[in-house]
């Protein structure tokens, strides 16, 4: 391993530490990459869960960037593909930011914020480092200004004065239509570039402004082109676009080896009590209520181990306003499985314990159809599953990439019937007043 550390460069990049399986465990970057990796193997290092992490560290992988924007973008990425375990343990019970960007707003706001909750709005990460997302957005804002200001806006807000929030939105609304029109559209501009920068698409953004600078010059218009040129001149001095090594590396490296281990893992451990030899399909299902009103419920779909968005249905339950959960996952679950047209999955989950596995097996009988049943439950993440009639708790490793695969399907599940639930809420709210 220690000559292998000697041959990463001194340059910007990100890092990949994988397990024996080839299993992706912790993605990181860094302004000097040997630095940093060679600091996770000194002897003096004292954190127990970063000795835990090393102990399974088998293979190191890199891919140098060009300046740390670019492997801020990239580290974003591999997180949210590979949902490395490490990541998730050395993160001190904080949640990663992200960019939250209001793309449902009139004049969209780029703010920060630690969860995705509100499916309108458009969110890039998760980073792992705050500080160097704020200084990115700092840096971004001086090309491309923007807009933080909640409420109505009616007032000039205190970046306005320093030119990064321009044209203001402030002073948009007081101005002729013609002219308004021509300023939001402008502002709006400025936010589709900095979606473009975030998505790793810089040289399409430079492309943009290049023909934006040609015709504002053929057109006369010099003091537009000149911001124009102004743009593009800091954009290539902050970014340097030239990302040929990380689509290099995205070619080449196969990102399907953690999904398809996760897949093969989740046979094994099931393998002893369900008759499985291929898992393509999981569903998995969450009720969302308040004291048992406005309940709903979700049903998710991964195939081969990513969500199939297209195929999610979500469920307004009918029976009753109690807080009754095991009878809630029973009516949703009845019915989906009557939904014949709908594939069947090869693994059925349901969040919770024993209680909503048990509802869940009741069914299955009862409407004579043979689907394996799982449990995921959020305070022991135990394995819930059906061993000769009796309900049993598994303890599978946390490193398992099975586990975190069922993690994600439960987080997914739960996003999703919460997200109904609170719009449900939200309209009987309404009608109450």
């Amino acid at each position: 391993m220690e000559e292998k550390l000697k041959e990463l460069p001194q340059s910007p990049g990100v890092y990949l530490f994988r397990n024996k399986k080839k299993q992706v465990i912790y993605v990181g970057k860094s302004v000097h990459l040997r630095s940093r990796v060679r600091s996770y193997f000194q002897k003096n290092t004292l954190d127990i869960k970063i000795l835990r992490m090393v102990k399974h560290i088998s293979s190191v992988d890199h891919v140098v960037t060009n300046t740390e924007l670019e492997a801020l973008i990239l580290e974003a990425y591999l997180i949210k593909s590979y949902k490395p375990f490490f990541n998730s343990m050395l993160k001190d019970d904080k949640r990663y930011l992200y960019i939250k960007i209001t793309t449902n707003e009139e004049y969209p706001r780029i703010l920060t914020s630690r969860k995705e909750d509100d499916p309108a709005c458009v969110y890039f990460g998760p980073y792992p480092s705050s500080r160097a997302v704020v200084d990115v957005l700092k840096i971004i804002r001086k090309v491309f200004p923007y807009c933080t200001q909640g409420g109505s806006g009616k007032r000039r807000c205190f970046y306005a004065h320093l030119l990064l929030c321009n044209p203001c939105p402030a002073d948009i609304q007081k101005l002729t239509r013609e002219e308004k029109d021509k300023q939001k559209r402008k502002y709006r501009r400025n936010i589709k570039n900095i979606i473009d920068i975030l998505s790793g698409k810089g040289k399409k953004v430079k492309k943009r402004l290049e023909i934006l600078m040609k015709y504002y010059a053929v057109k006369e218009e010099y003091e537009q082109a000149g911001e124009a040129k102004r743009q593009l001149f800091q954009l290539n001095y902050i970014s340097k676009y030239q990302s040929q090594g990380i689509r290099k590396y995205l070619d080449s490296v196969d990102q399907d080896d953690n999904k398809l281990s996760a897949g093969e893992d989740l046979i094994q451990i099931l393998k002893p009590f369900y008759p499985l030899t291929e898992i393509s399909r999981i569903e998995g299902y969450d009720i969302s209520n308040t004291q048992g009103k406005n309940p709903t419920g979700s049903m998710v779909v991964f195939e081969n181990s990513e969500p199939s968005k297209k195929n999610y249905r979500r469920f307004k339950i009918t029976g009753g306003n109690t807080p009754d959960d095991p009878k809630m996952m029973s009516e949703m679950l009845e019915r989906r499985l009557r939904h014949v047209e709908w594939t069947y999955p090869d693994v059925l989950m349901v969040d919770g314990g024993k209680p909503q596995v048990g509802a869940a097996f009741t069914l299955l009988n009862k409407l004579n159809i043979k689907i394996p049943v799982v449990g995921l439950a959020k305070r022991f993440e135990k394995l819930v599953i059906m061993d000769k009639g009796k309900l049993k708790e598994l303890e599978i490793p946390l490193t398992s990439s099975a586990l975190q695969l069922l993690q994600r399907l439960r987080d997914e599940a739960h996003r999703f019937a919460n997200t109904y639930h609170k719009k449900l809420r939200a309209k009987s709210y309404i009608i109450e007043k």
